[in-house]
């Protein structure tokens, strides 16, 4: 498990404040958008060539 992905557990068990609210949207935004991003990297990697996107 990566180590945002832990930190977001340990967030969860945290008394809930302003502070462990706002942690919590930043650690999910950073997950959220490195998922997108290695999605979109596994999906040009494996798209055929006449596929691929920006290449028209």
């Amino acid at each position: 498990m990566s180590q945002p992905a832990k930190n977001l557990l340990e967030l969860r068990r945290m008394p809930r404040g302003a502070l462990v609210e706002h942690l919590l949207r930043e650690v999910a935004r950073d997950l959220i958008a490195t998922g997108v991003t290695t999605v979109r990297n596994d999906a040009r990697i494996t798209a055929r060539p006449e596929t691929r996107w920006n290449d028209k």
